[in-house]
């Protein structure tokens, strides 16, 4: 299971009620949850593993009773929707929409048993050669795995094509659907994809990368990356063209508590990209925008001007003589 911020319906009573409007429009059904991750993407997640506390409800629930010599077909669990927080933060909602629609038009062939039977068999088996490589197994276990090992590689071999072949049909199938929904905010939805692409990683490179090296981890990341991309489409004659949607509504706003969702998933970022730990401590604590410029970038400068100083004492590098400041009656006009 991908770690993800989840999303409880109470929380966001806007974002499932857009969400189950879309699954309608599509025909297909709504996801079982909505989750966020730190990151410029989104797909469906199954999670009816048993490790995940769910199971898929079993066939008589839906009336899928067995007839004579048919097997029960169990109807599976709608997957979760895993939404870039990026993409909410800076899209707005009808941007945020015809991005979703050709992902929520996947949870109809999830919801198709022999599809769904076909995914738990190949990700078993993908387990299973995770399970036969695990180290530090006796020698007599770690022969019998060696056997289970090969043969279920070749298994996973052998539908390895079959596998793919019938992913590319379900994401044709998803993308063909999608098309009749909301046509015309796609074109300009695939732009913003890109510019929230570019600014996020460039926020997570350029300013959040030093505050976690210093133990600090900012705590609205997805708030900066607005911020950021909101002065460049106002001063780039080349973004001039989003300055109008500016003034639309923002898709974070379907949100009840943004700030909160926004420190939980800058959490988890700095966890995901940087390795920090998942809870706040004495040596792990958050940073807001305001302190940003005394705690994180003046303390940069001064650890990077003390360590300079310290190169030239070893190179024995003669310091320059002081200069005497001006007098303020002296300074130009």
């Amino acid at each position: 299971m991908s770690p993800t911020v989840p999303v409880a319906e109470d929380a966001a009573p806007d974002l499932y009620r857009m969400v189950r409007d879309l699954a309608d429009r599509l025909g297909v059904p709504a996801p079982s949850a909505i989750a966020l991750t730190p990151d410029c993407d989104s797909w469906l997640e199954d999670r009816t593993h048993p490790a995940h506390g769910r199971r898929p409800p079993p066939a008589e629930e839906h009336g899928d009773i067995a007839g004579a010599g048919r097997p029960a077909r169990v109807r599976a669990v709608a997957p979760v929707l895993v939404i870039g927080s990026p993409f909410l933060w800076w899209m707005r909602v009808g941007e945020l929409r015809a991005v979703l629609a050709p992902v929520v038009a996947g949870t109809g062939p999830s919801a198709h048993p022999d599809i769904a039977a076909a995914r738990r068999f190949v990700r078993g088996l993908d387990a299973a050669v995770a399970v036969t490589s695990a180290p530090g197994r006796p020698t007599v276990v770690r022969g019998v795995l060696a056997g289970v090992g090969w043969v279920t590689r070749l298994l996973l071999r052998g539908c390895r094509g079959h596998a793919a072949e019938m992913e590319r049909g379900v994401a044709a199938a998803a993308a063909a659907r999608a098309q009749a929904v909301d046509h015309g905010q796609r074109i300009v939805a695939q732009e913003q994809v890109g510019l929230a692409y570019a600014g996020w990683d460039r926020l997570l490179t350029r300013v959040a990368l030093p505050a976690w090296r210093m133990g600090r981890w900012p705590s609205r990341l997805n708030a900066g990356v607005v911020a950021a991309l909101t002065e460049l489409s106002r001063r780039d004659r080349l973004a001039e063209g989003f300055a109008s949607r500016l003034g639309e509504r923002p898709a974070c706003d379907l949100l009840e508590e943004p700030g909160t969702m926004d420190e939980a998933t800058s959490l988890l970022a700095a966890r995901l990209f940087h390795g920090g730990p998942a809870e706040t401590g004495p040596e792990w604590s958050p940073v807001h925008w305001g302190d940003y410029p005394e705690e994180v970038v003046d303390r940069k400068w001064r650890t990077d001007a003390a360590r300079l100083h310290r190169v030239l004492d070893a190179l024995h590098v003669p310091r320059p003589p002081a200069t005497p400041r001006p007098s303020p009656g002296s300074w130009p006009t």
